[in-house]
């Protein structure tokens, strides 16, 4: 009885297998491109060669850290994300080059960005734009593996024209209960 139990479920088993479980054929000519979310013309305000500067205090520290930088932002994938490259240098110290992806997510109706760098630290996160998006919000995850620790960012990016960012950031601990730095910064377009 077992074994010819065995033997029928085998047999049901493989028509299955060979017969595709009876899924529909895959018919390519009905695959075509998601229409391109309108919320993405935001970022139209961020494409361009952008320089510079900006200050930075450590938790515990009074010292004012100085640094300055590039970064070059264009379109990819069909203007569905944008691409930034980066270089900062603080002081004396080696130079810090990397790269971001900026997108729209439709399902959370929200901006995303991941990022990555020489130095190791990758981040992920979120940000809002005003309707005019000359004002924009972000929170970020980052982990850096050289002390193996999370962080949270909140930052925010006010565009005073067409050409010019200022902008804040503040980086904390994983549970927010200790600022680890301050920054803020202007940026120009070239």
């Amino acid at each position: 009885m077992n074994t010819t139990r065995i033997v029928v479920i085998g047999l049901f088993v493989t028509s299955f297998a060979i017969g595709g479980c009876g899924a529909p054929k895959f018919d390519m000519s009905k695959m075509q491109p998601a229409d391109r979310p309108t919320e993405l013309d935001k970022l139209d305000r961020l494409v361009g060669t952008w320089t510079g500067t900006a200050e930075m205090t450590a938790a515990g520290s009074d010292e004012v850290y100085k640094s300055d930088g590039k970064s070059v932002m264009t379109w990819e994938a069909g203007k569905r994300a944008l691409l930034e490259r980066f270089e900062y240098s603080m002081g004396d110290e080696d130079k810090m080059t990397g790269v971001s992806v900026y997108w729209w997510e439709p399902r959370d109706k929200k901006f995303h960005v991941w990022s990555t760098d020489s130095w190791g630290h990758i981040m992920t996160g979120t940000f809002t734009a005003n309707a005019d998006g000359t004002i924009w919000n972000f929170r970020t995850k980052s982990v850096d593996p050289a002390s193996n620790s999370t962080s949270l960012g909140e930052g925010l990016i006010k565009f005073t024209n067409d050409n010019t960012q200022v902008w804040e950031w503040t980086e904390w601990d994983q549970w927010k209960t200790h600022k680890m730095m301050e920054m803020s910064g202007t940026t120009t377009r070239q």
